[in-house]
C-alpha cells in the first residue's frame, strides 16, 4: 500500500511521464502552495527548504525509490533521472 504523498506522485508522473525529479519538486511545491493559499491546508506532508535550484525536500527521493522498488514508476537514467508510471 502506497502512502498519500506516493499516490500524489504516482499521479503527477501519469501526468507528466518524462518529469525529472527536480521538476516533480517544483510542481509538488507549487500544487501544495495553492492549495495552502486556497483552502488553507497542503496536499501533500513534504516540508519544503528553500535550495539553489528551488524548493526541496527529501522525502520526495524517498517516496520516490519506493515507487521504483515497488516498480510502480520506473527511472530513465539516460541524460536525466526521468521517472515514468507502469
Amino acid at each position: 500500500m502506497c502512502t498519500k504523498n506516493q499516490q500524489f506522485l504516482s499521479y503527477l508522473c501519469q501526468k507528466h511521464p518524462r518529469a525529472t525529479v527536480t521538476v516533480l519538486m517544483k510542481i509538488s511545491y507549487l500544487i501544495d502552495w495553492v492549495s495552502v493559499n486556497k483552502y488553507g491546508t497542503q496536499i501533500t506532508n513534504y516540508e519544503y527548504k528553500r535550495y539553489l535550484y528551488g524548493p526541496f525536500d527529501d522525502a520526495i527521493y524517498k517516496d520516490l525509490n519506493v515507487l521504483t522498488t515497488k516498480k510502480i514508476l520506473t527511472a530513465n537514467t539516460e541524460y536525466t533521472s526521468v521517472l515514468s508510471h507502469k
